[in-house]
């Protein structure tokens, strides 16, 4: 019968390597548990002000619009994410995630930010149990091993704090990268333990257990097995053959775990045949690039930018001094992997683990990505680590300076001086976290240091939108377009800017522009049919939601939509068609009860309006429109207490709505308590001054009170506003005036 191991069979060595040696008794484990503790509370306080960033960019479709998060069973469900999922699309167990995040705390953004975090957490304990297990390997020098506890500590320590990391832990949906990360991490510790344990099996059904879970988390996992078989062949064993008969089995079932990645990366690839390969040219010289400056912020974390815009079409020039940068790097992997495999792993980690995102799959959309340095950045660690701590030793020994007392004080300052090193970087980590702390500043940040990404200003205009300050949504977008002209998602955000400020025409403008540049946006149909009912104009708006409907057949919206818009034009029977649509394609659509009701409100089928309203409210306990038309239904069924009831809850939900106060004094007026009526037109009069309505139906109140004077400045005020008073009114009012 095969094993995965044979725990008791001799550890072959490679050439030069020392055979035997006694290995230094290992750290006490209260020295242990304390490194780790202090890693912990060192995560802990470099993103303790990362737990209330919002939503922003990606998390949006992921999180708020991804309907498959919304309950965890089926599972199969909730393992198939969105094809628009984008940071989700094909990585089911982040999807996974996400749906017990809310599960627990629904869209409370605190809880997804508090998961990230432990995930980071665990990633940095799990990086910092590998070092040290290696550092101690009977292959390493004996002064390594003999230091391995402060090594590990620190390379854990300032990898756990580094701000190159704070976009994969403070973008919420870039857990992607920290789920990848802890399950590499783990994949390797599990081979580490297993090489040096009895029950073997367990360590290795947990490798490859860790290693499928990576590959649903992210496509750069796809390196693992490879590292992995690397790692055992140098450090654990001495040659592949070695490996192979010892572990055959392990790395057989690691290799099955590839079937995911493949099967991803044959239906996920955007661009074939010559397309392709043109692409990946240009995206490939765009790498340089961007490993360059990688490498960079790993020494000088400065200026970090969250997105660095789309590859640029058209030929990318070759940029030289950064192709021989990576030219000269890969060279010393390669050499150091032939004279000592050991120091070139950690040459292999940095590149095996970029490889996926940086070569052969050319994600033009973002072809630049802090996040994608998360466990790369630990390879760059640990040189930097050990290369501080070999010069030390040199300094000491070429002094003749002894070990012992000289020793421990050497250790005391390398320790003090990478506390110092974690510290400066722990410090602009919290800095760095503060530009995510809203969905406006981390824009305003990208594009100070972007200026050039259209998509960025695309992106501010959004956050300015949000926050209701239309004419700077409209400059950003504006800008957007200048930089990309066939920019069409800028033109349809510069459109919803431009209705929300009232001006129709503009707006009808851009949706029609983005619709020519991407004609089967069932979104951009949806948006422009918006803009002509906000004109008044509701055929077009229906021929634009049946348009939107053609092209997305099962969206609830666009139905509710168009519903609006057969109402508005009187036709009640083909509203309630579309509404009733709307709620078979989503049945816990709030608004498309609310809506029908209303519309059936309108054909005087009161009870079933009042039916629909309840399931509305009971949906959305603070929906305060269903309560105003279903207190407006009571009042016509002449239960004018119960609709006094509705009016109050809804005025209480939304004081600052006068519609509310009206159709309560309309409700008190029915029951003939003229001065609590006049109390509620006074109030929707005092919230919009132009309320003409309100005027006129106080008018009506002063008549029945016989204040005649007040009853004819109301009338005039009302008359002033354009509403027209019936003439049986007027002819009452003056006929009592004049008697009086």
């Amino acid at each position: 019968m095969a094993k995965f191991d044979n725990p008791s069979a001799p550890m072959n060595r490679a050439p030069g390597d020392p055979s035997a040696r006694n290995t230094p008794a290992p750290p006490h484990r209260r020295a242990i548990t304390a490194a780790g503790v202090f890693i912990v509370l060192a995560g802990i306080a470099a993103y303790h002000n990362s737990l209330n960033g919002p939503f922003i960019f990606d998390d949006v479709q992921s999180i708020p619009e991804n309907s498959t998060i919304r309950s965890l069973w089926p599972i199969w469900t909730v393992l198939s994410p969105p094809k628009e999922g984008q940071a989700v699309q094909r990585r089911p167990i982040v999807n996974l995630s996400l749906a017990v995040n809310y599960a627990v705390g629904g869209l409370d953004v605190r809880g997804y930010h508090v998961f990230n975090l432990v995930v980071h957490i665990l990633a940095a304990l799990a990086l910092f149990a590998v070092i040290r297990r290696t550092l101690r390997l009977a292959v390493m020098p004996e002064h390594i091993a003999a230091a391995s506890l402060p090594l590990a500590f620190a390379a854990a320590l300032i990898w756990t704090v580094h701000p190159l990391a704070t976009e994969a832990v403070t973008y919420i949906v870039q857990r992607t990268e920290l789920l990848a990360g802890l399950f590499y991490l783990l994949t390797l510790y599990c081979l580490i333990r297993g090489a040096s344990t009895s029950r073997a099996v367990w360590w290795y059904v947990a490798a490859v257990a860790a290693c499928t879970l990576g590959m649903g988390s992210k496509e750069a996992v796809v390196s693992a097995p490879l590292v992995v078989l690397l790692y055992d062949r140098f450090f654990l064993c001495g040659s592949f053959k070695e490996v192979l008969r010892r572990r055959w089995l392990l790395y057989l079932a690691l290799a099955s775990s590839w079937a995911l990645p493949a099967m991803l990366l044959v239906h996920g690839r955007e661009a074939t045949g010559g397309a392709y390969w043109a692409t990946l040219h240009s995206y490939a010289l765009a790498q340089l690039v961007a490993v360059v400056r990688y490498l960079g912020l790993c020494f000088w974390p400065y200026p970090l930018v969250m997105d660095y815009g789309e590859l640029s079409p058209g030929e990318v020039p070759l940029p030289l001094p950064h192709a021989a940068v990576i030219v000269v790097l890969l060279a010393v992997t390669i050499w150091a992997l032939c004279r000592r495999p050991r120091v070139g792993f950690l040459g292999v980690w940095f590149f095996a683990i970029l490889a996926p995102s940086s070569s052969i799959v050319p994600l033009v959309a973002q072809p630049i990505a802090e996040k994608r340095m998360y466990l790369p950045l630990a390879a760059v660690v640990v040189v930097v680590v050990l290369g501080a701590y070999a010069l030390g030793r040199r300094f000491r020994q070429g002094r003749g300076l002894p070990g012992g007392p000289h020793n421990v004080v050497g250790r005391v300052v390398g320790l003090a001086l990478a506390g110092a090193i974690a510290l400066a970087l722990g410090i602009v980590t919290v800095r760095r976290n503060c530009d995510y702390s809203g969905g406006l500043s981390i824009w305003t940040d990208t594009v100070t240091k972007q200026p050039g990404n259209a998509r960025a200003w695309n992106n501010q205009g959004v956050a300015h939108g949000r926050k209701g300050e239309h004419d700077a949504a409209i400059g950003d977008f504006t800008r957007a377009v200048e930089l990309k002209p066939d920019y069409a998602e800028a033109y349809n955000n510069r459109g919803s800017a431009r209705r929300q400020k009232g001006d129709h025409d503009k707006a009808i403008g851009d949706f029609t522009r983005a619709i020519e540049l991407e004609p089967r946006s069932a979104q951009f149909h949806n948006n422009r049919g918006l803009a002509h009912g906000r004109k008044g104009d509701h055929d077009k708006a229906i021929g634009d939601f049946t348009r939107a409907i053609e092209l997305e057949l099962r969206s609830a919206q666009f139905h509710n939509n168009r519903g609006l818009a057969h109402g508005r034009k009187g036709d009640h029977d083909k509203a309630i068609d579309d509404f009733t649509r709307a709620i078979e394609l989503e049945p816990d659509y709030a608004e498309a009860y609310n809506n029908r009701g209303f519309a059936l409100g309108q054909k005087g089928d009161f009870d079933r309006a009042i039916a629909d309203y309840d399931r509305a409210i009971a949906l959305n306990p603070k929906f305060a429109k269903a309560f105003r038309n279903r207190g407006v239904a009571y009042d016509r069924k002449g239960n004018h207490d119960r609709a006094i009831r509705d009016f109050t809850r809804a005025i209480a939900l939304n004081p600052d709505r006068p519609e509310a106060y009206c159709d309560r004094g309309i409700a008190r007026d029915h029951k003939g308590d003229y001065d609590r009526a006049i109390r509620d037109y006074s109030k929707a009069i005092a919230l919009d001054p132009k309320f003409a309505k309100a005027y006129h139906n106080r008018a009506v109140m002063y008549f029945h009170k016989r204040n005649y004077k007040s009853a004819w400045s109301d009338v005039n005020a009302a008359e002033a506003l354009g509403y027209k008073v019936t003439p049986e009114f007027l002819d009452a009012l003056r006929k009592v005036s004049a008697r009086n």
